[in-house]
């Protein structure tokens, strides 16, 4: 009896353990993008004045880097390639978002779980040529959601220039934006409602002008269960352990 039991409760454990998804390609180190896709202007940086290692570079601009793509979208284009409406960004940005470019990436996970999305990002602007400081918002977008019906999305606003510029978070740049801030990283809790194939992509629009641009890049990407998990997997441990203990 010891025995079916202790077969039971590891069956159990098994179950609970989700499946781990991976982001691929999360470092961008194998000098390509796939599986990334991209939207608008976007380009693969290993200049140093970006910093150590390779870069995905997002920018509102017209083709300002090492251009991989075809230059920033305007942002009805551009919310109709990635899943977003206008209503839906104004719900988390309220800004007079212009033009942008995206990253995207499919995942899969195979039972409804928590995860922890997290990356790390590094603002880069021209906003601050004008007139001394940063006269709009230009932002980053982080957005995760379930594809094919569920309905299931999450979203939030990374960082905006004029956040980082109040918290005296810009400094001269050595590329060929004005300001930059220091790496960053976001982290962000998803929970996965079901079972299925889920796409998360990271957007930078410009707000308002055409003028002075602003980029986002982006490394190091991970998803990984939330701790809850790990405590299932101890609990279960720990019945295993009472189930087979000696008995007198």
């Amino acid at each position: 009896m010891k025995t079916i039991h202790g077969i039971v409760m590891a069956a159990a454990l098994v179950l609970a353990w989700p499946a781990a998804a991976t982001i691929e390609n999360p470092g961008f180190e194998g000098g390509g993008l796939g599986p990334w896709v991209g939207h608008g202007d976007f380009s693969l940086e290993t200049d140093t004045a970006f910093g150590a290692g390779t870069k995905l570079v997002l920018t509102t601009a017209p083709g300002s880097q090492a251009q991989l793509g075809a230059g920033e979208l305007d942002v009805t284009t551009l919310l109709g390639l990635v899943g977003l409406t206008q209503a839906e960004l104004d719900g988390i940005e309220p800004a007079d978002a212009a033009t942008g470019s995206a990253i995207v990436q499919d995942f899969d996970y195979v039972t409804p779980t928590t995860v922890t999305l997290s990356f790390d990002y590094q603002v880069f602007t021209d906003e601050t040529s004008w007139g001394g400081g940063p006269p709009f918002a230009d932002f980053v977008v982080v957005h995760v959601f379930e594809v094919g019906g569920g309905g299931f999305q999450q979203f939030e606003v990374v960082t905006d220039v004029l956040t980082e510029f109040n918290n005296g978070n810009l400094s001269s740049s050595a590329t060929s934006f004005t300001d930059e801030t220091g790496v960053n990283t976001h982290t962000l809790s998803v929970d996965l409602p079901n079972a299925g194939n889920y796409t998360i992509e990271v957007l930078v629009f410009d707000v308002v002008d055409d003028d002075f641009d602003t980029a986002v890049a982006l490394d190091n990407f991970s998803l990984v269960p939330e701790p809850r998990s790990a405590a299932l997997l101890v609990s279960g441990l720990l019945g295993l352990a009472w189930v087979g203990r000696p008995r007198r």
